[in-house]
């Protein structure tokens, strides 16, 4: 074991990361010592290539110089691993070479294991061996300073001349003891690392704690040089007191942090109940924030809690009574629904009882399909039941009493639909002669009537004679006006005959005049042909009148000129 191996030891620090510690400089690395790498971590150490593993598991490589990644193990990395494995493959060729040395000295170790059983130790050439060859073996591995920081390849050249290497008979034993001495070794030393770290650790954070300089807002800078001269932190490198320093006083802005937010909640649980106990005395749906504020400035409660409601700027207090004024306007809107259901569900009520008002009407004839509100207003107006449905919501009376003939009218066509089935089975038309008895003994034949009430039999009857008078109406003002036409179609040809007709004109030199035309023949009743005469007669005959009495005043107009200007 080398000098300058021996003096780095291994450290674990606070916050679990690793760190090198030299017992001669009193320096202390983050980063592995040359002197303890082994052939392997010295040879990747050359290179610019290092291996990392992703989350999921997949190894890659990156390039700390050209920041390029891999999938693939680049060939420089390969080579460094070759190297590596081929110096560790001469190091255990080196510990094979005294091989046989260790064969001559074997006879040597059964004798001592042998003398062995009568103790648990003896001395032999100033090496104590044990009755365990583990032990013995153990015991060499300490004897040559070897700790936990060596690789098997190095220990192996260490001891490989040793007595006690061949307590153990073969290499598999001795490499397998050497791995549990190693484990155990480093284990010791990390527990005796943690203890006497985490006492110099809780003896700097005391010094820490009692010194009334360190506020959450100070710095490293200001305080070291008030620290360099204590032991405590002495015992410690500087960094790691000055990662102490940094934790702790992020431990006390944390705790003024909990304390001035303890003391803001405070405040808004107080403003919360404050705003809570205003509610429906000065608070309600229409109170306006500028009020609250000014009604806060001279609030005795408020100024007698001034200390926790100071934790507070405005905009906090403007906030919570935003969140009070969310669960006002919420009361007052369920309220208001609450109000519109109940008002719904007495409308519909009052509905309902004005449809058995309605219904009472029907059943005692005073509705039906041709009743019209105006009669049926007076019979409801003094009801209470009216009165209710009067100026609500949704469907009023008017609407009822429709909704109730329309269904008497639906009702009605069905019946009457059954009747017309009736009627045009038995081949039956209702003319403006047809009787009702004549009508009713058709529809009693057929038990699909009789199963029909009175009244619709009626209603039918004189809607079928009602429709048949109205059209034998319509016939005759159609007819008439043909006849008009045709009249004056003639008429026509008479005032167009040559010589013209004249006053004196008789209906026997007129026709014989006109027979044969279309006109003539298309009034097939002479004396329809007559009238169209006599009317073209007296027609012509006020023309003549109306043209001398217009040539007798020209003759007066003539006269008074000559009176007036008798001529020469």
């Amino acid at each position: 074991m080398s000098a300058t191996t021996s003096l780095w030891q291994e450290h674990t620090a606070a916050d679990g990361r690793v760190y090198y510690y030299n017992t001669q400089t009193r320096d202390s690395s983050w980063t592995k010592p040359d002197a303890l790498l082994t052939p392997r971590e010295r040879a990747l150490a050359k290179i610019a290539w290092k291996e990392y593993e992703t989350p999921d598991g997949r190894k890659y490589w990156h390039n700390k110089d050209t920041s390029e990644s891999v999938w693939q193990m680049p060939g420089a990395y390969k080579t460094a691993l070759q190297e590596a494995e081929e110096e560790e493959e001469a190091a255990a060729a080196a510990a094979a070479a005294a091989a046989e040395e260790e064969e001559r000295r074997q006879a040597e170790v059964q004798n001592h294991r042998m003398l062995g059983q009568q103790g648990n130790s003896y001395q032999n050439g100033g090496l104590r061996f044990y009755s365990n060859p583990e032990e013995s073996f153990i015991a060499m591995l300490k004897s040559h300073g070897i700790d936990y920081s060596w690789p098997w390849s190095r220990a192996l050249r260490e001891i490989v001349t040793d007595d006690r290497y061949t307590a153990l008979s073969d290499a598999q034993s001795r490499k397998a003891a050497f791995d549990r001495f190693i484990e155990n070794a480093r284990k010791e030393a990390g527990d005796i690392a943690k203890e006497t770290l985490a006492r110099r650790q809780n003896d700097f954070l005391k010094v820490l704690e009692g010194m009334e300089a360190i506020k959450p807002y100070s710095r490293w800078k200001t305080i070291q040089p008030i620290l360099v001269e204590r032991t405590e932190y002495q015992s410690l490198d500087s960094e790691h007191a000055h990662a102490m320093f940094l934790d702790y006083v992020t431990k006390l802005r944390a705790s003024e942090r909990e304390a001035q937010a303890k003391l803001r909640d405070d405040g808004l649980e107080l403003m919360r109940e404050y705003f809570e106990q205003q509610v429906d005395s000065t608070i309600d749906i229409f109170t306006k924030w500028h009020d609250v504020r000014e009604r806060m400035k001279h609030d005795t409660e408020l100024r007698s809690e001034q200390k926790i409601v100071k934790g507070l700027n405005m905009l906090d207090i403007l906030n919570v009574y935003e969140e009070c004024m969310k669960q006002v306007e919420s009361r007052f809107l369920d309220e208001r629904k609450e109000a519109k259901r109940q008002q719904r569900s007495s409308a519909r009520k009052n509905r309902e009882e004005f449809i058995k008002l309605l219904e009472e009407l029907l059943h005692d004839g005073k509705i039906t399909a041709e009743t019209r509100w105006m009669d049926i207003y007076p019979l409801t107006k003094g009801d209470s039941r009216f009165d209710n449905i009067v100026g609500q919501e949704g469907s009023g009376p008017l609407d009822l009493f429709w909704d109730t003939v329309e269904k008497i009218n639906k009702d009605m066509r069905i019946k009457r639909d059954i009747l017309l089935d009736v009627l045009a089975d038995r081949h039956f038309q209702v003319t403006d002669k047809t009787t009702f008895e004549e009508f009713e003994n058709v529809l009693v034949t057929d038990a699909r009537a009789a199963e029909i009430e009175q009244s619709v039999h009626v209603s039918l009857f004189e809607k079928q004679r009602s429709r048949v008078l109205r059209k034998l109406e319509e016939d005759r003002h159609l007819e008439e006006r043909r006849l008009r036409r045709r009249i004056d179609a003639l008429r026509s040809v008479m005032r167009h005959l040559e010589p013209p007709m004249t006053g004196q004109s008789t209906w026997e030199e007129i026709r014989d005049r006109i027979k044969d035309t279309p006109e003539f023949l298309a009034l097939d009743s002479e004396d329809n042909r007559k009238l169209a005469f006599e009317k073209q007669l007296v027609r012509v005959k006020e023309k003549e009148e109306g043209g001398s009495r217009e040539r007798d005043r020209e003759r007066d107009r003539d006269r008074d000129r000559d009176h007036k200007h008798p001529r020469s």
